[in-house]
């Protein structure tokens, strides 16, 4: 019995640290050596003399066995929780540590982008400036064509 108490006792500390997840295993365990204790009584009052027993008491001890079962499967979840937990967690830190590797291998692929859009940017730059030289020197060429055109014309003139 003083285990049990000790074992409250650390509950409440336990729950005082506001560590819930810890004092609920802590709780389970100390209901589970309650239901083994129950358990075992309940088999000694079956074994008693080979006595019946009345509704009530074997209703009792039937609740007790029930909540017996259903401490251990709250015990088995909250593991089967905790085991889930670190799972997700493991995967989550691999996650990251991939996420940190994509981004190292794209700075440079980022970087590059960037030159090269810079690079475009210049090069239309020099496109459109070497077409605006293109569409003067057409029309330089039109208007020497119209002078040399007159010209022809005067001396044909004179001629």
């Amino acid at each position: 019995m003083e285990d049990l108490v000790d074992k409250a006792e650390a509950r409440d500390e336990i729950i005082d640290s506001n560590d819930e997840a810890e004092a609920m295993e802590v709780e389970l365990k100390a209901e589970a050596e309650l239901d083994v204790e129950a358990e075992i009584e309940a088999e000694e009052e079956m074994e008693a003399g080979g006595r019946a027993q009345s509704p009530r008491s074997t209703r009792r001890i039937r609740n007790r066995m029930a909540a017996a079962r259903m401490r251990t499967r709250q015990k088995q979840h909250l593991e089967d929780l905790e085991q889930r937990k670190t799972e997700l967690e493991q995967r989550a830190a691999e996650l990251e540590e991939e996420l940190r590797e994509a981004q190292s291998r794209n700075n440079p692929l980022t970087q590059s982008i960037e030159n090269l859009t810079s690079m475009i940017d210049e090069l239309t730059s020099v496109e459109n400036t070497m077409l605006t030289g293109i569409d003067e020197c057409k029309s330089l060429l039109l208007n020497l064509e119209r002078l040399l055109r007159d010209r022809n014309i005067t001396r044909n003139i004179l001629n």
